[in-house]
């Protein structure tokens, strides 16, 4: 009888801390969101100077196409942060999207409409008719935030994506990342390379559910969760640096054989840009202890950053308007100089005005929920 009690108290001490005790939050996720929206901020300022690519001289396209080519990694970086956070959880369908709607939602509608009546109101663009400011507003919603239909997307199919991960074998999960390349990258990338039709529409018909984007997801989850590695840091690091340099030349020189800027090499489902995305985000799973280990300061104002990464996204773009147009009787021109130097230092400055101001939007009681 004692023994039976004994059993039942060691059997209750260990529930109890396995209740009480506070889940590690990973910090290396919260650094791969931080990288992602900055590379973001990156894209945004630089594609600036890349549309003048026929008239900008040849060492401004080589750095342009350089920052392009490290930068380009931003949403899909995003996709296998969420897949990994995501995919293993177990948590009631109630739980699940309340919690979406409440992070991503209501910041996204709350942001869309805020950007509804600037474009109205401060760039003056008339709206003659109700017909007008819907296709407005759905122009803000839909393709201005591309990103955030998409993810919901992704989101939707996450309840069945953790039904098939609890049940796939490593081998299951490997056959579906193959599929998923090669269907939607290697295929796509040769009908849009060489200007042949495989699969019509083979994407396009498929957007709207965001099955594309799938495959990111899973990867991010089967990075870091069966993927063990038998290779040394360093040549992860140097594997990484080829990928870019990959997506450089040839990003380079199809383009100055063309004449044009060729964007095949920075499509997001591009094979080179899957294999540079998974690579960098190994470069933090593989390092993740060590980067648990840096000083409590620093924890907190990563932790801190990648909270406002969601607002910051929905944001950058009225930083950077502002900073670049000359509204408030100041400019910064990205091509007023070296794209060497203005598109880093532009993309600094929009991304901590970014971070101040959503950290001060965070401190409005009412206002925080539709900000980030």
């Amino acid at each position: 009888m004692k023994k039976v009690i004994k059993n039942k108290n060691h059997t209750n001490r260990i529930m109890h801390n396995h209740t009480i005790r506070p889940q590690k939050r990973l910090l290396w996720i919260d650094l791969i969101k931080i990288f992602s929206i900055f590379f973001v901020i990156v894209l945004h300022v630089n594609n600036i100077v890349l549309a003048e690519w026929n008239s900008i001289p040849v060492w401004w396209r080589i750095s342009s196409n350089l920052y392009r080519s490290i930068s380009v990694i931003a949403v899909p970086l995003f996709i296998l942060a969420s897949g990994q956070l995501l995919l293993d959880k177990k948590e009631s369908y109630v739980d699940f999207f309340y919690k979406r709607v409440r992070r991503i939602i209501l910041p996204w509608l709350g942001w869309a409409l805020f950007y509804f009546i600037w474009t109205i109101f401060i760039e003056s663009k008339s709206i003659g008719n109700l017909n007008e400011a819907v296709s407005l507003l759905c122009y803000i919603l839909f393709n201005f935030y591309w990103f955030i239909p998409m993810i919901a997307g992704l989101y939707f199919l996450t309840p069945l994506l953790r039904v098939f991960i609890k049940a796939a074998t490593k081998k299951d999960l490997y056959y579906f990342v193959s599929i998923w390349f090669l269907i939607f990258s290697i295929i796509f990338f040769f009908q849009q390379f060489f200007n042949v039709i495989i699969i019509p529409d083979l994407r396009q018909k498929m957007l709207f559910l965001s099955i594309p984007y799938s495959g990111y997801f899973i990867l991010g989850y089967l990075i870091t969760k069966t993927l063990s590695f038998k290779i040394s840091y360093k040549k992860i690091v140097l594997l990484y640096i080829i990928t870019i340099l990959a997506t450089f030349f040839c990003t380079f020189f199809t383009s100055q054989a063309n004449s044009l800027l060729r964007n095949n090499f920075f499509d997001y489902m591009a094979p080179n840009i899957i294999i540079q995305t998974g690579v960098f985000f190994s470069l933090f799973s593989y390092q993740h202890k060590k980067i648990f280990s840096i000083t409590p300061f620093l924890k907190l104002i990563i932790m801190n950053i990648s909270k406002m990464s969601l607002g910051i996204y929905l944001s950058n773009k009225l930083i950077m308007d502002l900073v670049t147009s000359g509204l408030f009787s100041f400019k910064l021109d990205v091509l007023g100089f070296s794209p060497i130097f203005s598109v880093p230092l532009i993309s600094l400055i929009v991304f901590l005005l970014s971070c101040i101001l959503i950290s001060c939007l965070r401190k409005i009681p009412f206002l925080k929920y539709f900000v980030t």
